[in-house]
């Protein structure tokens, strides 16, 4: 093996054991950072409106694991693009980011006074996430990620704002009329359109039942495209979906498994938050030629991991294709090959275009 194949191999498990620490320590950093936000920084806690305590140690979990992520990820991108989301969300609510500052620099200097040596790779991203917060840039989806979205797109956005699932129901089945395909639909009309939705939540323009509200009636809108859309014939391929532990987004799951069904696949959708356990059960009962598994969050990247490595270690040469999708994945260079899936789709069209291979 090479020596810089070993290196990376090395460097790996480490990250990894590192993540691991940072996780077992998290209820002891939470006491200490609300300790020292308690005694030295007592406006910090006055600015959570009344919820202080409780709303200070669910900041200080979100933080710590997403940074735990980034660690197991090898990269600390997904921690920066967490905390330039959660400095823009604050800005939106007129919370004051001199408390999120704040409670980063308390979590460093806890992390700079552990004997440890692994805490040095802690301070070093939380070095690099509050240089990135001095620079005050907006989170946004980068331009590559969208396929370019359909004319459409306006329309369907006012009808999801407006809650009239009847408005979005015309304007799909408007662009399926023009020749659409239920993947071009989703990647090209219902995806953008959901970006936006979560746009405007975080730039606090929407609330929180609007959102969900949106997500309903995109789900209600692809189950009737679905519906009408005209199927290949059945052939004895086997796909086999389901949202990894703790992921409960699976609107855009759901819509590359009837993508697959399209394409005359055989296909089993488990949904949101499968236990790993569940997972390999099925897995062996059915027996599928190729399993999509769905992450939204860096925080899943581990579940991802623990899925894939306990199927490979279950089933071996039998082990099913393994095809790893989600938004958040799109943001990083060869996410399925460093966890440890074999192959990624972007959204919906290349699930098709997966799909229809020969």
């Amino acid at each position: 093996m090479p020596i810089t194949e070993e290196r990376s191999t090395e460097f790996v498990s480490i990250m990894r054991s590192i993540e691991t620490r940072l996780l077992e320590k998290l209820p002891e950093t939470q006491n200490e950072v609300l300790r020292r936000l308690c005694s030295e920084h007592p406006r910090v806690l006055a600015g959570y409106a009344g919820q202080g305590p409780l709303a200070c140690r669910e900041d200080a979990a979100n933080h710590v694991e997403y940074l735990a992520a980034a660690v197991g990820f090898g990269e600390a991108t997904p921690f920066l693009d967490y905390l330039r989301w959660l400095a823009d969300v604050w800005h939106a609510r007129e919370l004051p980011l001199e408390g999120l500052e704040t409670t980063l620099r308390v979590l460093r200097e806890y992390y700079a006074g552990l004997p440890e040596t692994w805490a040095g790779e802690a301070v070093r991203h939380l070095d690099a996430g509050l240089a990135e917060l001095g620079l005050r840039g907006e989170f946004l989806i980068p331009a590559g990620q969208d396929r370019g979205r359909l004319p459409a797109t306006g329309a369907m956005l006012e009808a999801l704002l407006a809650g009239d699932r009847h408005l979005a129901r015309a304007v799909a089945g408007n662009v399926l009329a023009a020749g659409c395909s239920l993947a071009q639909l989703g990647a090209r009309l219902i995806q953008p359109s959901m970006y936006e939705i979560g746009a405007l939540w975080q730039k606090n323009r929407i609330s929180v039942a609007q959102e969900h509200l949106a997500t309903a009636i995109t789900q209600y809108v692809l189950a009737q495209a679905f519906a009408g859309a005209e199927a290949l014939a059945r052939t004895q391929r086997r796909a086999l979906f389901a949202n990894v532990e703790t992921n409960h987004h699976a609107l855009g799951l759901r819509l590359v498994a009837d993508v697959f069904d399209l394409a005359g696949w055989s296909i089993q959708y488990l949904g949101a938050d499968v236990p790993t356990r569940a997972l390999l059960e099925q897995v062996d009962t059915w027996g599928p030629e190729l399993l999509g598994l769905s992450v939204s969050m860096p925080q899943q990247f581990a579940h991802v991991r623990a899925a894939i490595g306990a199927l490979r270690a279950e089933f071996g040469s039998r082990c099913p294709t393994l095809m790893l999708g989600g938004q958040v994945l799109n943001r990083y260079d060869r996410a399925a090959d460093r966890l440890g899936a074999d192959l990624h789709v972007r959204d919906a069209m290349a699930a098709d275009d997966l799909a229809r291979e020969q």
